[in-house]
């Protein structure tokens, strides 16, 4: 298995759906690990760890576009602007381009220790790496399909026109490029039905994000009336959708409800940001738990203010296993609409306007904030749960042996 994110320490989506994967395969067969990229996940002093606990047998980087000649000439030119620049002048399907160095090392693995096939993580490492071109099976789990992302970006236009029309014409490409891609894959997954009308997923196959962290039900954390959002708070789409929610909702719920509180939880907090943040009336930032019950702990419901990305939003079907409903955008509910039913299990708003009614209600309300949980808990207990995702990884992967 070939992935970009460690599968330990468990404190994000990725990295938890990366152990999900994993853990999945394992029931199938012995796996092996190989981290690709230097993106920080898998540290030197993690890595004899890691080797023990998941067979890490490597970290491999890819050679990237700033490694080339031209790559090398735009980071001295420009430092600050070399990846702009390099996005602006490539052809997207470079950015997807297998590395022969690293191919070179996926041949000789496989040579050397007979794999029956080979599982990534995420489309692009997929392409850089080469898996794409060996002889076997390979599946994918596109998580994030890259062109829905760029949509979103699209959609929002923002920045200058020139940054504008380098997505535009990105978007285009990918749109071109990505049925091919995608094609030399024995299998993809997505976690979003939506996903399956982008070029080339058509047959992928739906394995749903679920929750990592599940209490028993005679355990969840105590309940209360704060409001909680909880969250990696490097990741840009989580700070633009707290922004959002900061500048354009809060105001309107603390007019109405003076008391309320909203904690900020989760890891990877800029101090600048914890500051900006802090200085907002009625908001406690609590950055990173060592437990997530701690975050969910003394809450009535949490938010889903998201307004970009891809894939869908971890965080929901996390707070109902934690016995808490959620209040969130139609962005944030993307992924869920066919499950996890607005009224029935949780709301959603379209405008800062709704978002602020629907927290306002469940505030005042705290018997329907509780009904919405249960049902939308017995939701995530049915279709979310790990022996669904387990299932469908397995047979899969049995389908294509």
């Amino acid at each position: 298995m070939l992935s970009p994110y460690s599968p330990h320490p468990t404190n994000s989506g990725a990295s938890q759906r990366t152990a999900l994967v994993l853990e999945s395969l394992k029931e199938l067969a012995d796996v092996d690990l190989l981290g690709v990229g230097n993106n920080g996940h898998f540290p030197e002093n993690r890595r004899d760890d890691l080797r023990e606990s998941h067979n890490l047998i490597g970290v491999a980087e890819p050679l990237d576009w700033k490694h080339s000649p031209a790559g090398r000439f735009f980071a001295r030119a420009f430092p600050r602007l070399s990846r702009a620049l390099m996005d602006g002048l490539r052809h997207q399907r470079h950015s997807f381009a297998h590395d022969p160095r690293m191919l070179g090392k996926l041949e000789r693995l496989v040579a050397s220790n007979r794999y029956d096939a080979v599982v990534v993580r995420y489309l692009r490492p997929a392409c850089r790496s080469g898996a794409l071109q060996l002889k076997l099976p390979v599946f994918i789990d596109i998580d994030d399909v890259d062109i829905e992302f760029l949509e979103t970006e699209v959609q929002r236009n923002y920045g200058s026109r020139a940054g504008q029309w380098i997505r535009q014409r990105n978007l285009r490409q990918l749109r071109e490029i990505y049925p091919e891609l995608v094609g030399r894959a024995a299998r993809c997954w997505v976690p979003n039905h939506a996903s399956r009308n982008y070029p080339g997923l058509g047959d992928a196959v739906w394995l749903p994000n679920i929750p990592f962290h599940v209490p028993q039900a005679d355990s969840l954390p105590e309940p209360g009336r704060d409001i909680v959002f909880l969250g990696i708070l490097n990741y840009k789409a989580n700070v633009q959708g707290l922004d959002w929610f900061l500048s354009e909702v809060w105001p309107r719920i603390i007019k109405s409800n003076p008391s309320a509180t909203l904690r900020i939880a989760g890891g990877y907090l800029d101090p600048e940001r914890k500051e900006r943040w802090s200085a907002t009336p009625n908001v406690v930032v609590q950055g990173f738990v060592e437990k997530v019950a701690d975050a969910y702990r003394g809450s009535a419901f949490t938010i889903a203010p998201i307004q970009k990305g891809s894939g869908t939003n971890i965080k929901v079907v996390e707070s109902f296993a934690n016995g808490r409903t959620c209040v969130a955008t139609p962005f944030g509910h993307r992924g869920y609409e066919d499950t996890l039913i607005p009224g029935e299990s949780l709301l959603v708003g379209k405008s800062p306007e709704e978002f602020a009614d629907a927290c306002i209600q469940l505030l005042a309300n705290q018997g329907e904030a509780a009904r919405l949980a249960a049902k939308g808990a017995q939701v995530v207990r049915d279709i979310f749960s790990r022996e669904h995702f387990s299932s469908v990884v397995r047979k899969t992967v049995l389908e294509h042996r």
